[in-house]
């Protein structure tokens, strides 16, 4: 008999709580946008503080990838703060993962080496509570700047950082200066005549606090599978870039899912093969492939993956999937729920089979209920999903439900089987 259990979750939100907004992935550009989706979490009754990299531009990040780690773990370990909400998608989370490392309360699990030397744990600077102008807090009159994209700050030296603490990775006085990489967390490791730097930073959550919530969806996969990968959840759903142009419901799902909420059952086409129950785990199908094999990539045994694309040739669709079939990853995955693959048409004129086809060919001999045209990913409304809950995917009806009371479930009793 085996038992496969939820995922440990945060606590629940409740208004007066205090979330962060990180820009972990591209650089700003919908400020408008991203302006409604902070308004919206205030209305709300939330206190929210901007990350101090949420206005950077480095190329087409959102600041240097030490920028970011530093807005991510600040928040991070900020005792008070209890989600952080991802500013908006792009590119650029895995490269906070390399060789990243969680490790959460008396779980002592964590992704990557065991052996981390307890002075390359990383603290925040100063008193290990993130002062208002270090953190871009937003008062009742806040200043968002009267140049719109123009105000984006594209200069990574002038960004405002933590200070230099011993074995601080990015903790640097001068983010281009010339500190040991040694005394800064890194390891220089020769190969041949090249030199690679490899990060070795540990980020630890207090013992006496839960996990906090990440919010987000596209590129915040990475993260998102992180944490999975230690059995922690979290939330796919709306970046702050796309919040206000959800329609209510969708809204206020995510507020039911971030507060503790029953969810009621989303509702697309089912493929047949019966029913089956398993650990929820949503991804955007081109960061997770990206993924695959590597430490980020969390167990699928017991898993009903949910999946989504955006401006995918069906080409391309078909050689991702392809790679998941060929290198085993859909041994043990239960179900699949499929949402929305956006501008993924061939050109007009075209004989490429559509995007649904190539769907069915590379899925439908697998075996397992899979539900398609369910309402979430790119385009269109975004409807939230927890990471890590046990869900019920049933591809007779077309539907896929959250249990709300279920904590764990057992493979053999399951109704697909």
């Amino acid at each position: 008999m085996t038992k496969i259990a939820a995922y440990q979750l945060p606590q629940f939100l409740k208004p007066g709580d205090l979330v962060r907004v990180v820009a972990t992935s591209g650089a700003l550009k919908e400020l408008e946008a991203f302006k409604k989706g902070v308004e919206i979490w205030r209305s709300r009754g939330y206190r929210v503080e901007l990350g101090n990299n949420w206005n950077i531009r480095y190329g087409y990040l959102a600041g240097t990838d030490t920028q970011r780690r530093n807005a991510l773990s600040q928040a991070w370990q900020d005792p008070e703060c209890k989600a952080i909400l991802c500013a908006r998608g792009g590119y650029g989370s895995a490269r906070l993962l390399e060789d990243w490392r969680w490790e959460v309360g008396s779980r002592n699990s964590e992704v990557g080496s065991k052996d981390v030397p307890a002075e390359r744990l990383y603290r925040s600077g100063g008193s290990g509570r993130v002062g208002d102008s270090e953190s871009g807090r937003l008062g009742d009159k806040e200043e968002w700047g009267n140049k719109g994209e123009n105000s984006l700050i594209t200069n990574p030296k002038s960004a405002v950082l933590p200070e230099a603490v011993p074995g601080a990775c990015g903790g640097f006085a001068k983010i281009c200066g010339t500190q040991s990489p040694h005394a800064a967390g890194i390891d220089e490791v020769q190969a041949g005549s090249a030199v690679r730097r490899r990060s070795t930073l540990h980020f630890q959550h207090n013992g006496d606090q839960n996990p906090k919530w990440i919010v987000g969806f596209s590129d915040v996969t990475g993260l998102l599978w992180s944490l999975a990968a230690i059995g922690i959840g979290g939330v796919h759903g709306s970046v702050l870039t796309t919040l206000a142009s959800e329609p209510d419901w969708s809204i206020q799902r995510l507020f039911d899912c971030l507060e503790g909420r029953p969810l009621p059952p989303l509702i697309g086409k089912g493929w047949g093969e019966g029913k089956t129950t398993g650990i929820l785990l949503p991804a955007n199908l081109t960061v997770a492939t990206h993924l695959l094999g590597t430490f980020v990539q969390p167990s699928f045994d017991g898993a009903i993956l949910a999946l989504e694309d955006v401006a995918e040739a069906p080409y391309r669709i078909d050689r991702m999937l392809t790679q998941w079939r060929m290198t085993g990853a859909f041994r043990g995955v239960r179900g699949i729920a499929l949402g929305r693959f956006s501008r993924c048409d061939p050109p007009m004129g075209s004989a490429s089979w559509s995007i649904e086809e190539v769907l069915r060919d590379r899925l439908g001999d697998l075996g397992i209920p899979i539900v398609s045209d369910l309402p979430f990913g790119h385009d269109g409304v975004n409807a939230a999903l927890p990471v890590g809950r046990i869900a019920r995917l049933d591809a007779e009806q077309g539907t896929l439900d959250i249990l709300d009371n279920s904590n764990e479930f057992q493979e053999e009793n399951d109704s697909s089987q």
